[in-house]
């Protein structure tokens, strides 16, 4: 039996070995022969606009021995599963080919993408057959190349770009002219582009402005690769001075339904050329005024001439005298004379009458002689403009009293009739602005030359110890001018409004300073005089009251006493006055109410009640703090609170459990008695209670001894 078994053993080995060798040559992809094949490819190919690209192929045989020769070779490319990436053509890339050992065939792949393809890993597959040397069919294993496809980046929403056009044949244009832009706008991307809205920013009327229609242009869809063209009239101000003007144009437009417009800009420039022409040149000749003195109530007249030594004509022409001083001389005549043109070289005379008044002084009354006209270089809104001052000279007759002595003239005053702050009520450290006006009180006599200065006293430090005067610094610095006013003249009774900003050093302390107005002036006489005038001005320190976070048990039991405490802090530079603390709410407290009195600033102070909840349930309560800040208004803070009451457990239910009938537990240990949780919780709330009695009384003792220090 044993022999028979072995017998067995050795045919069914010999059937294996048959089996296997038949499948290698009938069935099994794997090549019988010695032939080895090597697949070479370009691994990287970038796709152009084209959408397909070749890729060479070189199949090599690698074989040692000269017998294994491949006969008839088929080489085919396919990819599996293909998508957007396609081979061209039934893939053949060498038919019926022989290839001797350490020789190779090439040939060429075509592979066609999509037009959305986009760069990826490409595999793609070489299958081989070939016959033998015994002339045997041969497939050689599948072999594996991958091309990276590099498709060009596309951009996925609408874009916008601009170009300007070539619409300047100089490259420049003249100034006074009008001339056209234009802009190609173009969507480069593959959607829509959606409510497109130009405009053009940095148009200026006095280097370029519209010639006509609108700054702004409207686009209502762009589709992808699509341009439309916009244009603008533009004209350049003749007074324009030359030079190259940057301009912006703008846009904005919807890439996606429901989000925000994307925004941009393109930036460009236009070059301007100074107009070359000749203005006009006007000059004033041949000028008479009164060479002596007149007396009150005497007409003068004073007479000139205009000459336009341009080369171009003066146009729109606007001749005026006019007193500057009327409280001593006033215009009998028209003061103004309006000229349509003088031509160049052309000469035209005007005169002017003018009065002396009852209340001139003995002094010279000035007259300002002005020619304001336009021509090819300029505009009505910016125009030429000349100035020639004469004067004339007024004496006052001595007044004499009944003695035929001189009667004693009033002297002129000057006053500061009224001030205000903008705004009101000035804050420490802020900018202010005071309004001043300056009232002359003489009703005969004008004041002239005058000189204001202001000055003010010390800053005294909020945040020192002893509020001293900082002897080197001022309360109030000027802002963006000088604390020095100049006033030509003031006439009898007349008024004058004038205004400074000014600052605050930050850390001044609160209260009522004073700036003092220091004037210098003369009357008619040139006689010089001095005066001085006292300003108040309330400085405040803003208040800054912070509370801590408010400190109590998270839950209370009805009909006991629980703490709860608050912290709170000045914070600012000033003291805060009557600061009170009260503490409301649906329960009892041993503490409603704490009278803190002055607050320092720098200091913290603690609140503390103990407060006994009238019912279960959340309880509802709040602090109000309550102080008077340094204008003496009324503040409040207020911090509310909520917390959860529970009632104290039934004491009832545990009756009798004195060891009279009752038996107690047989398990669960002291964990599972209620007695031993009705202990845990009046402990608890009664220790709570005598820490917040400990406290009170700590607070208590600590205020005391301040008191008595």
């Amino acid at each position: 039996m044993k022999k028979m078994n072995n017998k067995k053993i050795a045919f069914l080995l010999l059937m294996i070995l048959l089996i296997n060798i038949g499948g290698q040559v009938f069935a099994s992809p794997l090549v019988s022969s010695n032939v080895n094949f090597t697949v070479k490819a370009k691994q990287t190919t970038f796709v152009k606009d084209g959408r397909y690209w070749n890729i060479d192929v070189d199949i090599e045989n690698n074989s040692y021995d000269e017998n294994d020769i491949a006969n008839n070779v088929i080489v085919k490319a396919s990819i599996t599963n293909p998508d957007k990436v396609f081979i061209q053509g039934n893939g053949v890339i060498v038919d019926n080919k022989q290839i001797k050992p350490k020789n190779y065939e090439n040939g060429t792949i075509t592979v066609q993408a999509q037009g959305d393809a986009e760069s990826a890993t490409v595999p793609i597959n070489i299958d081989i057959e070939f016959y033998d040397a015994t002339g045997k069919l041969q497939s050689y294993p599948t072999q594996t190349i991958y091309v990276r496809l590099d498709a060009p980046e596309k951009p996925s929403n609408p874009i916008i770009e601009v170009k300007q056009l070539e619409m300047l044949p100089l490259g420049y244009v003249n100034a006074g002219t009008e001339f056209s832009i234009g802009f190609e706008v173009y969507n480069p991307g593959d959607a829509t582009a959606k409510n497109i809205k130009l405009s053009l920013d940095g148009l200026a009327a006095e280097s370029i402005h519209m010639a006509n229609g609108l700054s702004t242009k409207d686009i209502t869809n762009l589709g992808p690769k699509s341009s439309q063209y916009v244009f603008f009239d533009l004209k350049t101000a003749k007074t324009n001075k030359g030079g190259t003007f940057p301009l912006t144009l703008k846009y904005n437009f919807v890439a996606e339904e429901g989000k925000a417009p994307t925004q941009g800009e393109y930036g460009f420039s236009i070059d301007v050329k100074k107009l070359d022409i000749a203005p006009s040149s006007v000059v004033f000749e041949n000028i008479k005024f009164p060479s002596g003195a007149i007396g009150r109530n005497k007409e003068v007249n004073v007479d000139f001439t205009i000459k336009n030594n341009g080369n171009s004509p003066a146009k729109n022409m606007k001749i005026s005298a006019i007193s500057t001083d009327t409280s001593g001389l006033v215009p009998v005549s028209n003061s103004s004379v309006n000229v349509e043109q003088l031509g160049a070289g052309q000469t035209a005379s005007y005169s002017f009458a003018f009065k002396s008044t009852n209340a001139a002084q003995t002094m010279s009354y000035p007259v300002t002689l002005m020619v304001e006209y336009t021509d090819d270089s300029t505009t009505a809104e910016a125009p030429h403009k000349i100035e020639q001052i004469v004067g004339v000279f007024v004496t006052a007759p001595k007044e004499v009293g009944a003695d035929g002595k001189p009667v004693q003239t009033s002297t002129p005053k000057l006053i500061i009739e009224n001030y205000s702050f903008s705004p009101d009520i000035i804050e420490a450290g802020q900018t202010f602005t005071m309004y001043l006006t300056l009232y002359n009180t003489n009703a005969n006599k004008a004041v002239k030359n005058i000189k204001l200065f202001l000055t003010s006293e010390p800053s005294i430090n909020a945040s020192s110890e002893n509020a001293t005067a900082a002897a080197s610094t001022s309360v109030f610095t000027p802002v963006e001018s000088s604390n020095t006013f100049f006033i030509y003249s003031i006439a009898p009774g007349g008024r004058i409004d004038k205004e400074i900003k000014l600052s605050t050093v930050p850390d001044t302390l609160a209260k009522t300073y004073t700036i003092t107005a220091n004037f210098e002036y003369e009357d008619a006489k040139a006689e010089k005089y001095t005066a001085t005038e006292l300003i108040g001005v309330p400085v405040i320190q803003k208040a800054r009251f912070e509370v801590g976070e408010l400190q109590f048990s998270p839950e209370f039991f009805m009909g006991q006493p629980n703490e709860i405490s608050v912290d709170f802090y000045n914070t600012g530079k000033v003291t805060l006055q009557n600061v009170m603390v009260k503490i409301d709410g649906d329960f009892v407290s041993d503490t409603p109410s704490y009278y803190k009195g002055n607050f320092n600033p720098g200091t913290q102070d603690t609140f503390s009640a103990g407060i006994t909840p009238n019912a279960a349930g959340e309880l509802s309560g709040k602090i109000t703090f309550s102080y008077e800040d340094s204008t003496g208004e009324k503040q409040e803070v207020v911090e509310e609170f909520k917390v959860n009451v529970s009632d104290m457990p039934d004491f009832s239910e545990f009756e009798g459990m004195d060891g009279m009938g009752m038996e107690p537990p047989k398990t669960g240990g002291i964990l599972t008695n209620p007695i031993f949780w009705i202990v845990i919780v009046a402990a608890a709330a009664g220790g709570g209670f005598v820490f917040y009695k400990k406290r009170k009384k700590k607070r208590e003792e600590e205020d005391l001894s301040l008191d008595e220090d």
